[in-house]
């Protein structure tokens, strides 16, 4: 075939498919026009099809709102379904065999779960969460400064004082200092000093406006409960959730506390909590940082007992993720 055959058969293929083009252009046009008259005049179709469009964006909208609301919303009847009731009454059994006081909150939504909250401990360590909190929270308030210092003196000394000991009569430690001393290594001495920079009966009043009762109420620890000991670490999450540098730098110490057994290692599950230990006591308050994060307070006479606390802690996560996961699926029928 000769070049020019080839250039004369491309320019007719060419010239088809143009012709085609053209062709269906003028059916889609046809279309349009004949749909145009049976919805009426021109306007009236191109404004239905746009209202149409607009009530489904309108409606996935609000239907992703009521869901956003439902998720958020504060605990009820209707999330008590037969599911978490079951795993309600079987944590309760659980506990039965213990000696022990166990609070939970979902802080969200205030879904809360208490055994045995009105049993008095004595709150050894555990105190030093306030220590901690009336000292940041003042200090964002501008009502103190973290720079601050306390003169060590002879009648501060305690014993379990890791992080003191190397320090001498006389010495200026800045209460920020203390603070860490208190919360990461539980040290008894910077607890002394933090409570005389902010006096025992100020200390005592400040617990009551968080809602505890029993604060200080004996001696330089006093006792706790289940509902004091959840009063002290609702005020320490409400804190941590400004984040700003200096309440992320404390949230960090708590993180890193000694013998922390709220943590779930193996999950990568990270709680910042404060134990408090003393004789047959032994106690671990804290957050515990799951995706949703849980307020817990766990209470016991069976001193340092790892095992033990693990093992209650762990049938708490198991009632957080059922509640949570009985919210989700119950928000989930909003958007079917």
């Amino acid at each position: 075939m000769s070049k020019k055959r080839k250039k004369t058969k491309r320019l007719i293929r060419g010239i088809i498919r143009i012709l085609l083009f053209l062709i269906a252009l003028a059916g889609i046009i046809y279309c349009i026009i004949l749909l145009t008259r049976n919805f009426g005049h021109n306007n009236n179709f191109v404004n239905n099809v746009a209202k149409g469009i607009t009530d489904i964006f309108d409606n996935k909208k609000a239907k992703v709102e009521e869901y956003n609301k439902c998720l958020s919303e504060e605990y009820s009847d209707k999330d008590l379904t037969e599911t978490l009731s079951n795993k309600i009454n079987e944590t309760t059994t659980f506990l039965n065999k213990y000696s022990a006081s166990v609070g939970y909150i979902e802080p969200n939504s205030k879904f809360t779960y208490k055994y045995n909250e009105n049993k008095k401990y004595y709150a050894a360590s555990t105190i030093k969460m306030l220590d901690a909190l009336y000292i940041y929270e003042n200090a964002a308030n501008g009502k103190l400064k973290l720079t601050d210092s306390v003169t060590y003196q002879p009648k501060h000394l305690l014993g379990a004082s890791a992080k003191m000991k190397s320090k001498k009569y006389g010495d200026k430690v800045k209460v920020k200092d203390l603070v860490n001393y208190a919360v990461i290594y539980s040290d008894n001495t910077a607890h002394l000093m933090l409570l005389d920079y902010i006096g025992k009966s100020t200390l005592r009043e400040y617990g009551k406006s968080l809602g505890a009762v029993y604060t200080l109420n004996t001696d330089f620890c006093g006792e706790t409960t289940v509902n004091d000991s959840l009063a002290y670490i609702n005020g320490l999450y409400t804190y941590l959730n400004t984040n700003t540098d200096d309440a992320n730098e404390l949230k960090g110490w708590f993180i890193k506390s000694e013998q922390n057994y709220l943590n779930f290692p193996d999950k990568n599950i990270e709680a910042a909590e404060k134990y408090g230990e003393y004789i047959g006591y032994y106690h671990e308050n804290g957050i515990v940082y799951t995706e949703k994060p849980y307020l817990v307070s766990i209470l016991t006479n069976y001193g340092n007992n790892e095992s033990i606390i693990r093992s209650i802690n762990s049938k708490i996560l198991e009632l957080h993720e059922t509640f949570l996961n009985e919210r989700a699926n119950r928000c989930n029928e909003i958007l079917k």
